[in-house]
């Protein structure tokens, strides 16, 4: 029994045949370029898994997709993916009309892919409720509960990176002021150092025209830089109060913490920062959590999960 995966980002479409213990079997990596428009990233997953099903060395029984954005997994629509400037797209029927295959075609978010697929084949698997954390660009959030994805009404369940924390603070690219990811995202971060560094004369980070990158950023802040280890400590707070939210909400044994910039950061980002959410909930949810990095390797895998799922695999 095999499955494809499919994972749609702002850059690239990462497809994968896989079998039922997410052993990747073949891939198929093409350009996303969504400036051709919806359609024209349609015929692209449609080739790449018509690909994959000539090499197929069994049946495949289902295709899983995951997309950056707000998915709406009954619809099967995207209804809105700032990444890919979608919105109302209907992606699963767009795909299921160019495709030769017959099969039931699954679609989720990407990071609810993910989490899925960590729970099926990495880090997640003994956990009985666990929250992944994905710092990039931006911040994305999913739960796994008793091995489902907690999707909510709508699908948009732990949309928690535009969660206002501080009605005072700096505008978030969704108009709003001091949402969560203003503080726990590379983005965040970036423009926090923009903001404070002419504050900071003394810093590395203040030198030069441009604004500091993020690596630079990390640099600073291990090389004992204080203004790079204030910028970290603020999104360590972040990282605390978002641990602390899915903590109350969720009672998670584990939180799985990745995204690019999450890995990159992991050594700052975690020192003591369990200890620090415990002061913003009750104590004893943080007994027996965990942290932990991802150990599925690769976002398509969790998507193939997706479609197995779906049809009770």
């Amino acid at each position: 029994m095999y499955a494809v995966g499919v994972d749609i980002g702002g850059t690239k479409i990462d497809c994968v045949l896989m079998d039922s213990a997410g052993h990747v079997i073949r891939d198929v990596i093409v350009p996303t370029a969504p400036q051709d428009g919806a359609a024209a990233v349609f015929d692209r997953i449609a080739g790449s898994v018509g690909a994959l099903a000539e090499h197929a060395p069994g049946e495949i029984v289902s295709i899983g997709i995951g997309c950056t954005g707000l998915v709406n997994q009954q619809a099967g629509m995207i209804e809105n993916s700032v990444h890919l400037n979608w919105q109302n797209v209907p992606l699963r029927e767009g795909v299921r009309e160019r495709l030769r295959l017959d099969v039931p075609i699954a679609i989720e978010n990407d990071l609810k892919a993910a989490a899925l697929g960590e729970k099926r084949f990495g880090a997640g698997k003994n956990s009985a409720a666990f929250v992944y954390l994905a710092i990039g660009t931006g911040l994305g959030s999913a739960a796994v509960i008793n091995d489902r994805v907690v999707s909510g009404s709508r699908g948009l369940a732990m949309e928690i990176g535009h969660l206002m924390i501080d009605p005072n603070g700096r505008r978030c690219a969704c108009g709003r002021r001091g949402c969560l990811e203003t503080f726990l995202s590379g983005t965040g971060l970036a423009h926090a150092a923009g903001i404070l560094r002419h504050d900071h004369p003394e810093s590395t980070l203040s030198a030069g025209e441009d604004k500091p990158t993020t690596a630079a950023i990390l640099a600073a802040a291990r090389a004992g830089d204080a203004f790079g280890r204030m910028l970290i400590d603020e999104m360590r707070g972040g990282l605390a109060r978002a641990i602390s939210i899915c903590a109350a909400v969720f009672n998670p044994d584990l939180i799985v913490l990745g995204g690019g910039f999450g890995l990159a950061a992991w050594d700052l980002l975690t020192d003591g920062v369990l200890a620090l959410a415990s002061e913003y909930a009750l104590p004893e949810l943080f007994t027996e959590l965990r942290l932990s990095k991802p150990e599925c390797t690769r976002q398509a895998i969790g998507a193939g999960a997706v479609g197995l799922q779906a049809i009770g695999h």
